[in-house]
């Protein structure tokens, strides 16, 4: 058992090599002792790296290059959708030292399991109470040890969440949510840089996040749709609707977070990937395509299966 819980030592104990788009950022963590190289200068994986990407180009080119490496371990980090800058890869590398990825995907695997025997389940928490009633057939993605014994690249998302998303519009959504969510950070990913409203709306969320992080927030859902959201007094639902494209004031996602380690250390005011994970839960609006994706964090919130049982 104890080889098992160590597989992911090379992280904890900062021994990957740190693959990146970026010059500036591979100087820097050679300045610092750290083993870094240009994701352009390679044509295969090291066997145990992170990838951080600071633009589009440099993630296609991570999974091109994945496919002729043989024997990799690899996590990837996708900054540039989030917010590319020197500091947010320091965070994210800080973040992912500090994480029990043995332990969260125990806990995938727990939750999984309680998931096979429910169709409905409620979160409580501090300024939280909800319930979520999951459609015949919906499917929870999740990660377990499996997936990551051997030759693997996987997102770092996919380490610490079970979540349900809601794909295409043209669907039924695979879960129905109801309640009130206190929310102590938000997230907003972009991954269609081209939208037309990306660069209008993008200082308005970056406000509005730093807002959340400094204020408390409520969230009110009804039936799946967003019918509040105030910071501090202030509401902010005709924002979400115009930043949200397309998808609207509709939840795109729900999710259960799994990575305990981080609750302590977190910071609300960084845009980072990592936050996601937090433990507790997390639902969000849009699509990031068609609009932005927007995660409304709520930390040490509990998830209540049938019988008391809690996550």
């Amino acid at each position: 058992m104890s080889s098992v819980k160590g597989i992911f030592d090379w992280v904890v104990k900062e021994e990957a090599v740190i693959v990146t788009d970026s010059a500036e950022y591979v100087s820097h963590l050679l300045r610092r002792g750290v083993h870094a190289e240009n994701i352009h200068d390679m044509e295969i994986l090291p066997a145990k790296s992170i990838v951080l990407s600071f633009s589009k180009g440099a993630s296609k080119r991570a999974f091109e290059i994945a496919k002729s490496s043989i024997e990799k371990e690899c996590i990837f980090c996708a900054l540039h959708v989030f917010e590319s800058s020197l500091s947010h890869a320091d965070y994210a590398l800080s973040l992912l030292a500090g994480s029990d990825f043995y332990s969260s995907l125990e806990s995938q695997k727990k939750i999984l399991a309680k998931l096979d025997v429910v169709d409905r389940f409620q979160v409580f928490g501090r300024g939280t109470k909800g319930e979520i009633i999951l459609r015949p057939g919906a499917t929870p993605y999740a990660m377990i040890l499996d997936d990551v014994k051997k030759n693997y690249i996987h997102s770092v998302t996919e380490f610490f969440e079970v979540h349900y998303a809601h794909m295409s519009p043209r669907e039924q959504c695979p879960f129905s949510f109801t309640g009130r969510v206190a929310v102590s950070g938000v997230l907003t990913v972009i991954r269609n840089e081209h939208w037309e409203r990306a660069a209008e709306l993008k200082e308005s969320l970056m406000h509005l996040a730093q807002d959340v992080a400094e204020y408390e927030a409520v969230l009110v859902v009804i039936n799946n749709v967003v019918e509040s959201f105030s910071v501090a007094g202030k509401e902010y639902t005709p924002l979400l609707a115009l930043a949200a494209g397309d998808r609207g004031l509709a939840l795109t996602e729900f999710a259960v977070g799994v990575n305990k380690e981080i609750c302590n250390v977190i910071d609300y005011g960084v845009n980072s990937q990592m936050n996601e994970g937090v433990e507790g839960i997390h639902v969000a609006i849009g699509d990031g395509t068609t609009g932005f994706h927007i995660d409304f964090l709520s930390p040490a919130v509990k998830v209540i299966f049938g019988g008391g049982e809690s996550a």
